[in-house]
């Protein structure tokens, strides 16, 4: 795989005196997996520069543990933001794992359902801490290795159509749908993206978006005011790390290259290379396919290159998982291939 050109083609030399600076684009459990996997090659590489690393969260989510805090503490919703937080804490520590832990219902009504993590960050949030400084005060106690960004502050519902013309409000009501999404605004529509998040983008070296919902992941953050034009003048690459299956609720009918288009026609032309799995599922996670009837995107090298976005194969599944899911190891050492140099000691 070759690398991507600039910055790092710079003839000057002077790209290579900072940091690169790297940010990531998404939410669920998607984002937390590029944080993880660019960190842990991060020192395997050989470029002579730090890694600056920024996550931008979808701050859109209404369900679960993050729905219910959203709802009784007026509150950002936290848990994409705690995933960032734990992905960035060093060795995965005690604290972060701590942060990981979920109450059983066994806790009755009160606790039950909710992260730990989620309810420190409503506690730094109830005693007056603006929610920038509540995950400047969580980073630190987590001594996280970069920094993690809501995608807004603003209360932020997505209001999607389907193609087949039903209109359902709030994204924790996608999944029950089981169909396609034709088109996502959001409520508020011109609700400001987060002090940082504008900057973060325009200093890049490399923008990489997903892997995640393509509607409530990716483009509930796209389609904020400023941030598709400062994607599109930054100098960095923007990589979409490609989904490995169809989402039902949100893009059950859709093949690879209509997952580019889908997000083309609500922000525009963006992507500049995109990052597909090549493996084939293999043992529980190719009887897991069989059982649930889903199958691995086809991305078409033809339909993307005639949207302009280069394509990039790389074996990127995790191996012994009952489902398919991405490596972080796999996915962190093809990004940063992609940027430059590889790694000392060879390919994972």
């Amino acid at each position: 795989m070759h690398a991507l050109s600039p910055p790092w083609g710079d003839p000057t030399g002077q790209a290579r005196e900072r940091a690169t600076r790297v940010v990531c684009i998404g939410g669920g459990t998607g984002l937390p997996i590029v944080l993880r996997g660019l960190l842990a090659h991060r020192e395997r590489v050989a470029l002579g520069r730090a890694l600056s690393l920024t996550a931008i969260a979808a701050m859109s989510d209404d369900g679960g543990s993050s729905g219910r805090l959203r709802r009784e503490c007026a509150m950002p919703p936290p848990g994409d933001l705690r995933n960032c937080l734990v992905a960035l804490s060093p060795a995965q520590s005690e604290l972060a794992r701590l942060f990981q832990h979920r109450f059983g219902g066994e806790m009755g009504p009160a606790l039950g359902g909710h992260a730990l993590g989620n309810l420190a960050l409503a506690a730094l949030f109830e005693r007056g801490s603006d929610l920038l400084e509540c995950l400047a005060i969580a980073g630190r106690l987590l001594q996280i290795e970069g920094q993690v960004l809501p995608s807004t502050l603003s209360p932020l519902s997505l209001l999607a159509t389907f193609e087949d013309g039903r209109i359902i409000r709030g994204e924790g009501r996608f999944a029950a749908t089981g169909g396609t999404i034709r088109t996502l605004c959001l409520e508020p529509a011109f609700a400001p993206p987060a002090p940082g998040v504008l900057s973060a983008i325009e200093d890049a070296d490399l923008v990489v978006l997903g892997p995640g919902s393509l509607f409530s992941s990716i483009l509930s953050t796209l389609l904020l005011p400023g941030v598709a034009t400062a994607l599109r003048t930054c100098r960095a690459p923007k990589v979409l790390v490609a989904n490995l299956l169809p989402e039902l609720g949100e893009t059950a009918s859709l093949d690879g290259s209509a997952h580019l288009k889908a997000l083309e026609r609500h922000v525009g032309r963006l992507i500049d290379l995109v990052l597909v799995n090549t493996a084939e599922p293999q043992g529980r996670a190719r009887e897991w396919c069989a059982r649930s009837g889903l199958h691995p995107l086809h991305y078409d090298r033809r339909a993307l290159g005639a949207l302009g976005v280069e394509v990039a194969g790389e074996a990127l599944l995790a191996s012994s998982m009952a489902s398919l899911r991405h490596s972080s190891w796999r996915v962190g050492s093809a990004l940063w291939r992609l940027i430059g140099p590889a790694t000392r000691d060879g390919a994972a």
